[in-house]
């Protein structure tokens, strides 16, 4: 190294420098604070009204991803048996059940048309299946098999997680660190984020504008990205203490909620780029896995490894005691993926105990 360039300790420190003066920059210019602006905001909820509406059985191993279809009826369940289920959650039944090449499945998604769902592991890719196909063109009887469309390779770590854009397009996440877009009519890649230092293993769709998703990762940062950037990080948001295991936006498009290993719950304004509120479990303290949030954007609900799912009221002062507002009781096991349905009467949620229920 010259003599004349920084060492490694003298770059850490003006990064450090530079945090805090943007931190400071915020501060001043932050008016009020999200805790006293709830105060005498709505009013108070009557108590946890959700309840357990269906008991989805079919998987014979530990279910790793759900996700509704734009209909708020359908959904599709991704399980380490190998299987993908494709659900009428309204009836319970099964409607199609699609053998995967690979058993170790780690994210899915569906489509918001209901025609195709996307599904990946440890096989390093996104397979595209469009479910108004049959194996071998066969359009009649039976609920096995879905036509497969396409194999999106190139990643060079585990598919986590993924999300569709539209029928053109799917967002996916990597453990090799990087955010992929692949255009699903020609299989190509058409674009590659790299801000992350760690596996990310969460993705959510501004649903205002589908240009923009945010991103959850282990390197304890979510980050925001738009389509139209190529491979620039629009913002990053920092908070929390461990790995960040999931975000999901609010229907407003402005606020997102993300999840994590540090025990807490955050809300972040991508408008004003800072946290707002931190929720927590009241009585002992548990590792949140997966996030959603209300149609209305008044709840927030995360499953975690206690085996449940916990609910807060975001319009409550973000306290231990006021805003959460109790649990959701049935698993018995890890809940590792959930999701609210479109017209926010419902939530879907998996768990390692091989079951898949409905909430409403």
């Amino acid at each position: 190294m010259a003599e004349d360039e920084p060492s490694e300790h003298e770059l850490m420190a003006e990064l450090e420098s530079l945090r805090a003066r943007i931190t400071a920059s915020q501060a001043q210019v932050r008016d009020a604070d999200f805790k006293s602006l709830c105060v005498g905001t709505g009013s108070p909820l009557p108590g946890l009204r959700l309840k357990g509406r269906k008991i989805l059985k079919g998987h014979i191993a530990k279910v790793v991803a759900v996700d509704f279809a734009g209909d708020s009826k359908h959904a599709v369940s991704a399980s380490l048996d190998g299987k993908l289920i494709i659900w009428d959650t309204w009836s319970g039944n099964k409607v199609r059940i699609i053998p995967v090449r690979t058993t170790w499945i780690m994210g899915a998604a569906f489509e918001s048309s209901g025609r195709f769902v996307a599904v990946g592991g440890m096989d390093n890719m996104c397979t595209i299946y469009d479910l108004e196909k049959k194996w071998g063109g066969n359009h009649e009887g039976g609920v096995l098999g879905a036509a497969l469309v396409r194999e999106l390779a190139g990643l060079q770590g585990y598919l986590s997680c993924c999300v569709f854009v539209n029928q053109e397009r799917i967002v996916v996440g990597s453990a090799d660190t990087k955010v992929y877009v692949f255009d699903i009519p020609s299989g190509k890649k058409v674009q590659e984020y790299t801000a992350h230092e760690a596996d990310v293993i969460g993705l959510s769709i501004q649903p205002t504008d589908s240009n923009v998703f945010v991103t959850a990762s282990m390197d304890k940062t979510c980050k925001l990205f738009d389509l139209r950037s190529n491979d620039l990080c629009r913002q990053t948001f920092e908070g929390h203490d461990m790995d960040v295991n999931d975000v999901s936006f609010q229907t407003n498009g402005h606020v997102f909620t993300s999840c994590s290993e540090d025990k807490t719950c955050k809300l972040f304004d991508i408008r004003s780029d800072v946290e707002m509120a931190s929720y927590r479990d009241p009585a002992k303290g548990t590792a949140f896995t997966c996030v959603a949030n209300s149609k209305s954007g008044r709840l927030i609900l995360a499953g975690s490894d206690d085996d449940t799912v916990h609910i807060w009221d975001v319009l409550a002062p973000p306290n231990l005691d006021e805003s959460h507002l109790g649990n959701l009781w049935g698993h018995d096991a890890r809940v590792s993926s959930m999701a609210m349905s479109p017209n926010g009467v419902a939530t879907i949620t998996a768990s390692w105990d091989t079951s898949v229920r409905i909430w409403a």
